[in-house]
């Protein structure tokens, strides 16, 4: 019998990194959200690349990593499936500083509690193809809310599962399986 394994992505998925750094762009920097529909960060906040990325690269290894909001209703529905007998491995790019690598996944553990076999931390940005490799054609689920990493885990022969958000909304890919919150992700494991 197959392992009963969930790959998923981080932010945007599990964590609400978006209202994070929302609240650190506003209280360091007095930078506000011009276009919420946008998911590439100069586009959504009101400043340059440049200065989005250099922001993004300072946030995603700060003390803030530690202290993310859950997404929606992540942490009811995945201490379920964990109950369930489900396994998840995060697959995250954040940073490569290993504390802050610490301080994601101590904040994934106090809010989901013991389901994880590991915590795969990336670079800011990072493709994701190197870290999926390990999985490729197993036909797990890979959950994921940029719509780019969804195709690329229907390539590698995962089950992707799209966690949707004005930015992901009007990408369509038969292969690609919609979700508004992790209850539909419940309800679509258990029906496969």
């Amino acid at each position: 019998m197959k392992e009963k394994i969930i790959l998923t992505d981080v932010d945007g998925v599990l964590l609400d990194w978006s209202q994070g750094f929302d609240q650190f762009l506003n209280q360091h920097y007095k930078i506000k959200v011009k276009d919420p529909t946008q998911y590439t960060a100069h586009l959504r906040w009101e400043s340059t690349r440049e200065q989005m990325k250099t922001l993004t690269w300072h946030f995603n290894m700060s003390a803030w990593m530690r202290y993310l909001n859950p997404f929606r209703d992540a942490v009811s529905v995945v201490k379920q499936l964990g109950e369930e007998g489900w396994r998840f491995v995060a697959i995250t790019s954040m940073h490569v500083d290993s504390y802050a690598h610490q301080l994601r996944e101590d904040n994934l553990k106090e809010l989901f509690g013991d389901v994880w076999s590991q915590v795969i931390c990336i670079g800011t940005g990072a493709d994701k193809d190197e870290a999926l490799l390990p999985w490729k054609d197993s036909g797990y689920v890979w959950v994921e809310d940029k719509f780019s990493n969804a195709q690329l885990g229907a390539d590698m022969g995962l089950d992707a599962v799209l966690m949707r958000h004005e930015h992901n909304a009007q990408f369509e890919d038969h292969r690609i399986h919609k979700v508004d919150n992790w209850q539909q992700i419940h309800y679509y494991i258990n029906k496969r």
